[in-house]
């Protein structure tokens, strides 16, 4: 009897060893080596009117590679016309996930006969990597885009394989002015395949001769995390329910 508990005791021990490994090290880690990375941001605003002279203004932004975190502004008005546009990202890599953000936006006015104004905004992230085993992961995010009075504004976000001859995944997703999307998918990668994660927000507005209030924008945000393994996660699992039966010993 006394073997037979010691017996269970190691295995328990095992078990939870097992999971509290897959928690500490392998819960979410990408099985990728990364490639090609690039972010950028830009706007531009211009206003005018027939009694003063044009006013324009604008940001660009870019970094490549690694880690980014960039804003970028542009604003213009001449009285009694005006624009703004703004533009903003911030990205990461690390080994349990990509993750990224970005917002524009967009705002003219002309609110007398001959004023015109204009503005857009743009900010864009593209990472290429290859998967060095086979692998599912888990995309969530969301995006979205709003607008009224004249302009255009989309958000979009895709994963997809760089030779679709290797691989045909494709995943899309992409919003006009009024739509957003929440976006909770799962994909198989397949080792020595190069994918593409791309993300893209644009927004535009103008008004002339009297017209009020054209504003638009959109947004991005997503993950891109490794599914565990069904085999490391039993055994996690089996673990804590040899915990919870040995807290709680069956009644005599």
């Amino acid at each position: 009897m006394a073997r037979l508990l010691r017996f269970r005791r190691c295995a328990f021990a095992a078990l939870f060893c097992a999971g509290a490994g897959f928690l500490a090290t392998d819960a979410g880690a990408l099985q990728i080596a990364l490639g090609e990375q690039d972010r950028s941001v830009a706007s531009e605003a211009s206003a005018s009117t027939t009694a003063a002279a044009d006013s324009d203004a604008d940001s660009e932004a870019t970094l490549s590679p690694g880690l980014a975190s960039l804003a970028a502004d542009a604003a213009a008005s001449v009285a009694p016309s005006a624009a703004s546009a703004a533009a903003s990202q911030a990205g990461g890599v690390a080994t349990a996930q990509l993750s990224g953000t970005g917002a524009v936006s967009s705002d003219a006015d002309a609110p007398t006969v001959g004023a015109f104004s204009v503005a857009s905004a743009e900010a864009r992230l593209r990472i290429v990597f290859t998967a060095t085993a086979d692998s599912l992961v888990r995309l969530v995010g969301r995006v979205d885009a709003t607008g009224s009075g004249a302009g255009d504004a989309s958000a979009l976000l895709e994963l997809s394989a760089v030779d679709a001859t290797l691989d045909p995944l494709l995943l899309l997703f992409e919003v006009g002015p009024g739509e957003s999307f929440d976006i909770d998918e799962i994909a198989a990668l397949h080792a020595g395949v190069a994918y593409r994660l791309l993300a893209l927000t644009r927004a535009g507005s103008d008004a002339l001769d009297g017209e009020i209030g054209s504003n638009f924008g959109a947004s991005f945000r997503f993950s891109l995390t490794e599914v565990p393994e069904p085999g490391t996660a039993l055994a996690f699992a089996l673990g804590l329910a040899l915990l919870a039966k040995r807290r709680h010993p069956s009644p005599a």
